[in-house]
């Protein structure tokens, strides 16, 4: 079983990388049912500064 590693993409996400290496490329979009605390980690910090909607998932915390 593959697990994803990282998203792909300049500037937005056009992929997924597996832990094997491979990139998988979507034709339509990329959709992700993570919580924001495991997706924060996927998503490259460029990401993070260039788009505050996602830099403020940091503030989201896990339901008990």
């Amino acid at each position: 079983m593959q697990t994803i590693t990282n998203l792909s993409g300049e500037g937005r996400c056009s992929g997924v990388v597996l832990d094997s290496g491979e990139e998988i490329h979507s034709t339509l979009g990329v959709i992700s049912t993570l919580p924001p605390q495991t997706l924060l980690q996927l998503l490259p910090q460029a990401w993070l500064s260039q788009h505050q909607s996602l830099k403020s998932m940091e503030a989201l915390k896990p339901c008990e």
